[in-house]
């Protein structure tokens, strides 16, 4: 880091301390606050936004006896886990859980750091593109990254925040798909899906792949959820 970064970092934890007032010291050093100023920026967090999370960390969430995290920042198997995020899509699911039906429902969630997704153990009334606060969930290892889960006390209420960047859900076609493109919407057809069974963390599970296809091109897939897909099938995938 040069030494204009440094003055630049300075200029920044100047502001974020007159903003917090008499926090600093109580509640957190410059020292913290520094270093995680610059946990923000190696996430490619904007570094107004990076700021505005920090003060609303300590000043509003913290008096409430409530500290968020960022998604990026979970790992799996936390537990007393607070976030802010956008929720990017949810879809119930049946499942038979000690012999009785249950309805669940799961999804991905988006903040200014990354997107992950989630279970809701009961009905949250969660809907596509709100803004949610999030508290004592917990997560859970899944394909190598965390996933949260809404259990029995976690409280998820609306939130007035802006999650920049995770407001649209990109439109495309089968030939415009490529890895890290981030949340997208597609209509195709199922042109084949078969399942098998894989062992992931030591049980079997389920899994489904094939082949989806439009006037562009195909392209193979892999679900992890059962969807219910039928080959012939147009299906719209968000």
């Amino acid at each position: 880091m040069t030494s204009n970064d440094n003055k630049e970092i300075s200029s920044h934890i100047e502001d974020i301390t007159k903003a917090l007032g008499d926090k600093i010291g109580k509640e957190v050093t410059v020292d913290e606050l520094e270093k995680q100023l610059q946990k923000f920026l190696e996430y490619g967090v904007p570094i107004q936004q990076a700021k505005k999370t920090i003060i609303r960390k300590y000043g509003s969430d913290t008096s409430a006896g409530i500290k968020r995290k960022l998604l990026k920042e979970l790992k799996p198997s936390e537990s007393n886990v607070n976030i802010i995020g956008r929720v990017i899509t949810v879809n119930p699911k049946e499942i038979e859980l000690k012999g009785e039906k249950k309805r669940i429902f799961y999804g991905m969630i988006a903040d200014e750091s990354t997107v992950l997704p989630f279970t809701a153990w009961r009905d949250f009334n969660i809907e596509k593109g709100q803004v949610i606060q999030v508290t004592n969930a917990y997560t859970k290892p899944w394909q190598g990254i965390p996933q949260l889960n809404f259990g029995e006390y976690t409280k998820v209420e609306p939130s007035k925040e802006e999650i920049p960047g995770t407001q649209e859900i990109k439109r495309c076609k089968v030939d415009e798909l490529k890895s890290g493109l981030g949340s997208v919407e597609i209509v195709a057809k199922i042109l084949s899906v078969k399942e098998k069974e894989v062992d992931v963390g030591g049980k079997n599970k389920k899994v489904y792949f094939g082949i989806i296809a439009d006037e562009t091109g195909k392209a193979q897939f892999t679900s992890w959820h059962d969807f219910n897909l039928k080959e012939g099938e147009v299906a719209r995938i968000t």
